[in-house]
């Protein structure tokens, strides 16, 4: 109702979860920030490197085309990285340096690729998964609270 402050959104995934976050953070005006804790930068890349060594690029197109025509989606299209000029609400991209499945690269091309308020956490040493330990968790926390006082979506400030 228009007498009660509405909360602010703030999506928060990791991984695939973290891409969708980013992507809809640049269509959803109810979105007020973003935490992607190892997100690809876009699914042709995250797919070509995570293929088996044994699949031949015709494989890789061949499954390409199949995901498309079966899912009603374009490859191309999930692409955080070009989502990202779009992306006018503050971003915390948290990423492990040493990870093997979507290496830390992705998280630099967004947030080298991001417009808005941003910042990137780096974990040291981490790999894909169990990034979010205590101490990363203090820095979240404290980012959130400054992010929802600048959001240019926040109609609610804590």
């Amino acid at each position: 109702s228009p007498d009660k402050p509405s909360l602010p959104i703030v999506v928060m995934g990791t991984s695939m979860g973290g891409a969708v976050g980013l992507q809809a953070a640049a269509q959803d005006p109810r979105i007020a920030a973003v935490i992607a804790v190892a997100p690809f930068s876009d699914l042709r890349t995250a797919a070509i490197e995570r293929a088996p060594f044994f699949a031949s690029k015709g494989n890789i197109e061949t499954a390409f085309r199949l995901a498309e025509e079966g899912g009603k989606f374009e490859v191309a299209a999930v692409s955080p990285v070009d989502a990202a000029p779009r992306i006018h609400v503050p971003v915390l991209l948290i990423h492990g340096d040493h990870d093997k499945e979507t290496p830390y690269a992705h998280s630099q091309r967004i947030f080298a690729a991001l417009g808005g308020p941003k910042r990137l956490i780096t974990i040291a040493g981490g790999g894909h998964r169990g990034g979010l330990q205590p101490e990363v968790w203090r820095e979240l926390d404290t980012w959130l609270a400054g992010a929802l006082m600048t959001s240019p979506r926040a109609r609610f400030k804590p």
